[in-house]
């Protein structure tokens, strides 16, 4: 099985994401509860821009394995350039998981300024307060493409201007 979600991967970096899908759904066919499938077809499905079903192909991942930090990172990514709030119970569990692990947590935190300047929401913790909190915690190799992109399609210019200076200020966290 595990040759079959290695040559999946393989395809996927080829950009041949329907053959890396169908290696995907092989592999889970064989095992339904092969959490690592969910994963990388998230991956396959956010690739091609099928967002619905990469958002369940990453909910069905964490209902198998709860534990994995990077599958709610990807989620909450994608929930934000869809213009979807975030899921409050995964949320919950990625609290009570990880808030105690800033490594980890400040990507969490970072996505959820950036949803509450968009949704015009409030939350507990500032852009400052969020400087202040992770100074000296790396956001490790994050990739800004798929929010980069996001924000070019942001009319509301009072509202970009917040958005890019978080951005700015979340950027210079390496």
């Amino acid at each position: 099985m595990k040759r079959i979600i290695i040559w999946g991967v393989l395809i996927d970096h080829k950009k041949e994401y329907d053959k890396a899908i169908a290696s995907y759904e092989k592999a889970i066919e064989i095992n339904p509860k092969y959490d690592e499938a969910y994963c990388n077809m998230g991956n396959a499905y956010h690739h091609k821009k099928e967002y619905d079903k990469a958002i369940a192909s990453y909910q069905k991942y964490l209902q198998i394995n709860p534990n994995n930090s990077l599958a709610y990172s990807n989620l909450f990514e994608l929930q934000l350039t869809q213009d979807e709030p975030f899921d409050e119970v995964l949320e919950s569990k990625y609290s009570e998981l990880f808030q105690n692990k800033k490594e980890i947590f400040i990507q969490y935190e970072m996505l959820k300024i950036l949803e509450t300047i968009h949704l015009d929401k409030v939350y507990s913790l500032s852009l400052d307060e969020w400087k202040q909190k992770y100074d000296g915690v790396s956001l490790g190799s994050w990739g800004w493409d798929e929010i980069d992109t996001w924000m070019e399609t942001i009319e509301d210019s009072t509202k970009k201007a917040k958005l890019l200076e978080a951005v700015e200020v979340f950027k210079k966290q390496r």
